[in-house]
């Protein structure tokens, strides 16, 4: 199941090929806990025998939807069509479900807003499944910590944002200020930690009720000369062995003291970073980070009872779990990336896909793309793609070392990256301009490219 964008503003929520009524409670249920929008419509086809599809429409019934559509046979979709193209869609999400006979695609295929032929897919129904994945190996009451920096690891913080409000997740992890304040402006109003933070920007976070890391003295003095008015949430963060930023945990009890007499900053939190969490030659650090941690925690708690501590990142959380205090902060592996022992297999969250501009033949000895760096040995068919390393297809992947995805095959580049173009190989492959090619996604991950 995929949300998209509509023609005219809207979404789409799409599983085209498969429904039954557990698969179609589940699209509900997901319809109203994702939905941007107020109105939500549906277009469903019937199920596999009249039984079923009346069970359907019951289940459909409880969710108070503002219009259904079903199918009833694939001719009708050339009416439907029709119907929507007159409809204004900005304030609609749509969910299109039903079994692949139907041919729900074509329909979709209509409705969605028209692209540059390169875009993104986000899965947000992969997103739910790896969080319920992580949730299931920490204790019930452990916290979760999304990370939605550097706009969620590509996928949309906002959409992202929203997404996850709607499932209940604890906090928002963001780098800059901006990103909290946007998220804000727009309505996330679940609590929401800052990393990067400077001192003009501290009265606007302090207003939107951000909280913020606090890494040294210098930076609280700046943090008091700019307000003094509201009250600042702050996370204390302790240097434990990344040498990166953060208080040595020799500083604590000193920074503490000087603490009571600052009525204008609370400490909510305090945590760490996990120097080497993912590799097991160095276990022995990470534990020794974690029990430094543990010291400074039991410091910190005889001043603030109710703190916050976190010091678990994504391969934290399988492989130390006896570290995880009162929360954990979910990064790459809540987008699919990554394999981690103890937790189920991932689902690839972000999919990078484009459509083939042109194809062409080259016959022995011809050459492709710049400095020649591809000579054909052999009659060679090749299709070019509207992408290159502006877009973020690094030029390391020239000359075959890098590959794309057609029907399924895979199919190397060919020659050097160009800056919005590459080449690749499809000898064999009987395709179209025009046709869809996966840079990432399913058959790619993100670690393989």
């Amino acid at each position: 199941m995929q949300m998209r964008s509509a023609r005219g503003g809207g979404y789409l929520l799409e599983d085209t090929y498969s429904s039954d009524l557990e698969s179609l409670r589940w699209a509900l249920e997901e319809l109203n806990a994702s939905a941007p929008t107020k109105k939500k419509w549906a277009v469903l086809s019937h199920l596999s025998s009249p039984e079923t599809t009346l069970q359907a429409k019951t289940l459909t019934d409880t969710f108070a939807l503002d219009r259904v559509w079903w199918i009833s046979k694939p001719s009708d979709l050339s009416d439907l069509v029709q119907e929507f193209s007159a409809v204004d869609l900005s304030q609609i999400t749509v969910l299109i479900k039903g079994q692949r006979r139907f041919k729900l695609e074509s329909f979709a295929a209509t409705m969605r807003k028209q692209y540059h032929s390169t875009w993104a897919e986000i899965n947000l129904g992969a997103m739910r499944r790896n969080l319920q994945k992580f949730k299931a190996v920490v204790e019930p009451t452990t916290k979760v910590m999304a990370m939605v920096k550097a706009s969620s690891y590509g996928s949309g913080t906002l959409e992202v944002a929203r997404f996850l409000q709607d499932l209940h997740v604890d906090y928002l992890g963001v780098a800059f200020a901006q990103e909290a304040l946007s998220l804000r402006a727009q309505g996330v109003d679940m609590p929401i930690l800052v990393l990067n933070v400077e001192s003009e920007q501290v009265p606007m976070l302090a207003q939107s009720e951000c909280e913020v890391e606090l890494f040294s003295k210098h930076q609280l003095f700046d943090w008091l000369s700019a307000t003094r008015t509201q009250t600042l949430n702050v996370h204390l963060k302790v240097n434990t062995g990344m040498n990166r930023l953060g208080f040595a945990p020799a500083e604590i009890p000193e920074l503490l003291q000087e603490l009571q007499d600052m009525s204008s900053v609370e400490v909510t939190g305090v945590f760490t970073h996990l120097a080497a969490a993912n590799l097991p030659a160095e276990d022995d650090f990470t534990r020794g980070q974690l029990d430094q941690f543990s010291t400074v925690v039991k410091q910190v708690k005889a001043y603030y009872p109710s703190v916050c501590a976190h010091a678990l990142n994504t391969h934290g959380i399988h492989r130390f779990p006896d570290g995880q205090h009162h929360m954990v902060r979910l990064g790459l592996g809540l987008y699919g990336v990554g394999v981690y022992g103890g937790v189920s297999a991932l689902e690839e969250v972000l999919s990078w896909k484009c459509k083939i501009s042109q194809i062409g033949s080259l016959r022995q000895g011809d050459s492709l793309g710049y400095s020649r760096s591809f000579v054909a040995e052999s009659a060679t068919q090749y299709a070019t793609l509207p992408v290159g390393y502006a877009d973020g297809l690094s030029r390391s992947l020239s000359n075959g070392k890098g590959a794309v995805y057609i029907r399924g095959v895979r199919c190397e580049i060919l020659g050097n990256v160009c800056m919005d173009m590459c080449m690749v190989n499809i000898t064999g492959l009987k395709v179209k301009e025009g046709e869809e090619v996966e840079l990432l996604g399913s058959l790619q991950s993100a670690n393989a490219m």
